[in-house]
């Protein structure tokens, strides 16, 4: 390939992307806000905990509770992430894997939990804002408006 066969690029330098500039791009509904996420999280967390254990227990109890052939206390949806085995009680109950899926998973529902509740409030707040009436404003008029200048117009029949 001769020098002269090859394309030329040209770079354009531009000005730094500023901050500012990404948040007005961004809708305000979607910024997370640390405190209310962290609290949906937990609410999230706990249901998820309660619920599995009272699902577990429920299960032992209604089949006809026994050591030797229970099946073990699980906590953890999609993952398990605690599962205490009543028959073999030397195997360490914590898993690491599913633990951090969970978290991961928890965390994208509180998130997406957070982004429908502030589109919700938007919604309900311009609701609220078109249900005031509307205002009239009074144009003042001269005393002496302008007469219309229009001329008389003759239509003939064919």
């Amino acid at each position: 390939m001769e020098k002269s066969d090859k394309k030329k690029f040209f770079y354009f330098r531009s000005d730094k992307i500023k901050w500012e500039d990404i948040q007005k791009a961004i809708p305000h509904a979607i910024i997370p806000d640390a405190k209310k996420i962290s609290e949906i999280f937990g609410v999230v967390l706990l249901a998820m905990i309660v619920g599995n254990i009272f699902i577990s227990l429920f299960g032992m109890l209604s089949s006809g509770f026994s050591i030797s052939s229970s099946k073990p206390i699980a906590i953890g949806y999609p993952f398990t992430f605690f599962e205490l085995n009543l028959v073999n009680v030397a195997a360490f109950p914590f898993k690491f894997s599913g633990f951090f899926l969970d978290i991961l998973i928890y965390l994208l529902i509180s998130y997406l939990v957070l982004v429908v509740w502030n589109v919700m409030a938007e919604l309900i707040k311009i609701d609220k804002d078109r249900s005031q009436p509307a205002r009239l404003y009074k144009i003042p008029l001269s005393q002496n408006p302008p007469k219309p200048n229009i001329s008389p117009v003759n239509y003939q029949r064919k």
